[in-house]
């Protein structure tokens, strides 16, 4: 018998990719929880599904090129533009009003299109900073996943 947590990601990734292949309405899946419990690796098997449709958001390194006042952009663009978005680890950056503002924006583009999250904090935690972001994570069918299980390092192997 497995790990129940790893059991119901399991479930919601394969749900979210059985509803974006029937043709139901868009909606987000949030991954939420301790690190190192497989949120980014099945993110990347979603994004490995889609080729030429699905496109890859690092989070920390988009923040990286904002405060650094890069080039970000076009980035953000394409990014909110996607028929499927994976933003990975948000929240896991030095959070300023810029970020947090930045995420906001982002978010509220890609409403009502496919997009998979994942982040550390949990829907709660995004309350306390700033309302705006945890009521898109949250809102309507949107599925968010509580990945609170042991860092698969300190896992026992399985045989």
């Amino acid at each position: 018998m497995g790990d129940p947590i790893l059991m119901k990601m399991a479930k919601a990734t394969g749900d979210f990719e059985r509803a974006m292949r029937s043709g139901q309405p868009p909606h987000w899946l949030t991954f939420w929880g301790s690190s190192g419990t497989g949120k980014t690796f099945l993110a990347r098997q979603l994004h490995g599904m889609h080729p030429g449709k699905a496109r890859w958001l690092d989070w920390v390194k988009l923040c990286r090129r904002f405060q650094n006042r890069e080039d970000y952009a076009g980035r953000l663009e394409r990014a909110a533009e996607a028929p499927l978005l994976i933003i990975d680890d948000i929240g896991a950056e030095h959070q300023t009003a810029g970020t947090v503002g930045l995420l906001h924006g982002l978010l509220q583009a890609r409403l009502g299109r496919w997009t998979v999250i994942t982040n550390n904090h949990s829907p709660d935690r995004w309350r306390e900073v700033d309302e705006r972001i945890s009521s898109r994570i949250i809102r309507g069918g949107n599925v968010h996943v509580c990945c609170v299980a042991v860092d698969f390092a300190m896992r026992r192997p399985f045989f």
